[in-house]
């Protein structure tokens, strides 16, 4: 609270204006009467802001009083102001009008139809890996009539991953096959021999998957003619056997 001495202390040219004396008198003048009364009891410490024995302010403190340039005020904690929630804003649908609807139909379904149509020419459209269905094809010259042990081997020149095994055999008992080998991995995994007609190309729901080769990789076929010859061949004549191995394979260039 400000009383005659702390005029005195600051400004001894105000003190001497209103009148204030070194003198530590009781009786103070009219302005820093104003001056008190001003301050009124907010200088005051209520029951509220006791401070406990430990040092503590006390629970209940509801205001704190400061001073200012403009004299002693309160500060309150300031009650929080609750945000209003955003409106969000929907669009109002679009009209669209019915004949325009039917005109992008029209054109999805003519570049439908010629996009299925372009699928034919070139299945590879739009894709950067090329892939079509090649064969890769083996052979063996026997004289029909004299049995002898087939062994036929070819190398892919491009990735390739046969599917079907195709054989050129007339009949059933022709030749039969004891390998079907692609690299390290054998196809027949049993003992016995398979019949080389049933990968005739008669055969059916006949399918055989094998895995994926290189170059590096070896494909063979391996067994025996059997020395028949079949009604309508000519016995001692020269006939080729072959099998070849259909599947997909990576297009170079």
């Amino acid at each position: 609270m400000a009383n005659r001495q702390d005029l005195i202390t600051r400004d001894p040219a105000a003190a001497s204006l209103f009148g204030a004396t070194a003198d530590f008198g009781e009786e103070e003048d009219d302005i820093l009467d104003e001056v008190d009364a001003e301050a009124g009891d907010d200088d005051d410490f209520g029951d509220d802001d006791d401070f406990g024995d430990d040092g503590d302010f006390g629970a209940t403190a509801k205001a704190r009083t400061v001073w200012s340039p403009k004299g002693f005020s309160s500060m309150r904690k300031a009650t929080p102001v609750r945000r209003a929630t955003p409106v969000r804003y929907v669009a109002p649908a679009r009209r669209v009008s019915t004949a325009l609807v039917a005109q992008r139909a029209r054109v999805s379904a003519v570049q439908k139809a010629r996009m299925q149509r372009l699928q034919r020419l070139d299945p590879n459209h739009g894709s950067p890996l090329k892939i079509e269905i090649f064969r890769c094809s083996m052979s063996q010259d026997v004289k029909l009539g004299t049995a002898e042990a087939i062994h036929m081997d070819a190398h892919p020149t491009v990735t390739f991953k046969p599917e079907k095994l195709s054989c050129n055999a007339p009949v059933p008992g022709f030749f039969t096959i004891s390998t079907i080998q692609a690299s390290n991995l054998n196809a027949l995994i049993g003992s016995g021999r398979a019949d080389a007609f049933e990968f005739s190309p008669t055969a059916l729901n006949q399918q055989l998957e094998l895995p994926k080769l290189t170059p590096a990789h070896l494909l063979q076929i391996a067994g025996a003619y059997t020395g028949l010859t079949p009604a309508g061949y000519t016995a001692a004549a020269d006939f080729t056997i072959t099998a070849s191995f259909i599947g997909h394979a990576k297009m170079t260039g």
